[in-house]
């Protein structure tokens, strides 16, 4: 039975936004490597397979989209720099251990100078990916949904003034998250290459000069115990932070947190961690073990805490000049003025609340 005019007009009407939004996601821009990259992938579940073990959720964003590797080929550098670009795997051979093949590293661009990219490229390893994150994707990272820490957004939003702070948090939670290895920016390789972390190891540090656990290079599989006691921590010492544009690095994310959190993955099974302090040795080389069938392997000693990663690669001369040349100035960011100095976190949130009123 042919439609009546009523039907067609009805028919269109229904039919003209399905249309409509069909042709969007037909005709993507060429500057788009893939349809995650230009759905809002930030909003929606994405379910692209990703290259990482089955164990990391899949509602999060694959490495790839969330450091946006296929575009590093758009990205126009400085004088005196060059790109980092990752290495995205092609097969499975990642998921053939604990902690998986993956080297993350960060910095405020990928746009490095000859020294730094001579370092970012010993990290490369044959059988490895390797993640460059920019502030971008850093920011990319703080803005998804961690149902596990749900102060997350609000606390880093508002009481994190302090760069250095907010990487060390972004080094445990990229760490929880996806697991890997992380090395900081300005570190390289000396014992340590693709086999020094072996098929069972389920975390892996080496020990810095305070016999505690160096921050400046991790290893640990997704959702290992010390990476969410060390989130939790330091939010929680953030939300007490008296000034959020004066915190300290070392007592608010850094070397203390690690402690503090290795020493609550050891009191979970009945283990006391002696304490920093003047004489006392907290940590040495082996395998700690902790709640749930989780460990942690520590290597090294502290008279020699460059014995597997060298934790400053580059000397200082090269390393202030190269970090104006790549607009890093040391980490300074734009927002420290955002709050007024000597404004508590707390302070800081009922003062949102309260507007929002």
């Amino acid at each position: 039975m042919p439609l009546t005019k009523k039907q067609k007009i009805l028919r269109a009407i229904y039919f003209t936004p399905l249309t409509f939004l069909l042709l969007e996601r037909v005709y993507i821009p060429l500057e788009y490597a893939d349809l995650a990259a230009y759905l809002d992938v930030e909003r929606v579940a994405v379910t692209k397979v990703t290259k990482i073990p089955k164990r990391v959720a899949h509602s999060y964003l694959p490495l790839d989209v969330l450091t946006r590797s296929s575009q590093v080929v758009t990205i126009g550098c400085p004088q005196h720099t060059t790109a980092v670009t990752d290495v995205v795997p092609q097969n499975s051979s990642l998921e053939d251990r604990r902690i998986p093949r993956i080297v993350h590293q960060t910095a405020r661009s990928r746009c490095v100078t000859p020294a730094f990219r001579k370092i970012t490229s010993q990290w490369k390893f044959p059988d490895h990916a390797y993640y460059f994150h920019d502030d971008e994707a850093v920011a990319r990272l703080f803005r998804m949904s961690f149902p596990q820490f749900p102060h997350l957004k609000t606390v880093v939003y508002y009481c994190v003034k302090n760069p250095a702070i907010k990487a060390e948090l972004w080094k445990y939670l990229v760490l929880w998250l996806y697991g890997g290895i992380y090395a900081d920016f300005d570190t390289a390789p000396v014992r340590f290459d693709s086999g020094t972390v072996h098929r069972t190891d389920d975390s892996f540090f080496v020990m810095e000069k305070h016999h505690t656990l160096g921050q400046w290079f991790m290893a640990a599989s997704p959702r290992h115990p010390i990476m969410f006691y060390a989130v939790q921590m330091t939010l929680l010492d953030l939300l007490e932070e008296d000034d959020v544009t004066g915190n300290s690095r070392h007592s608010k994310s850094g070397s203390e947190t690690l402690h503090a959190a290795f020493t609550r993955f050891r009191g979970d099974v009945d283990v006391m961690v002696d304490p920093i302090g003047e004489g006392m040795k907290p940590l040495w080389s082996g395998v700690f073990d902790g709640p749930l069938n989780r460990s942690i392997t520590v290597v090294g000693t502290s008279d020699n805490e460059d014995e597997y990663v060298q934790r400053t690669a580059i000397d200082a001369l090269t390393r202030k000049r190269d970090y104006i040349r790549m607009g890093m100035s040391h980490f300074s960011f734009s927002d420290l003025s955002a709050k007024k100095p000597g404004e508590s976190c707390h302070n800081a949130l009922l003062t949102e609340i309260m507007v929002r009123l």
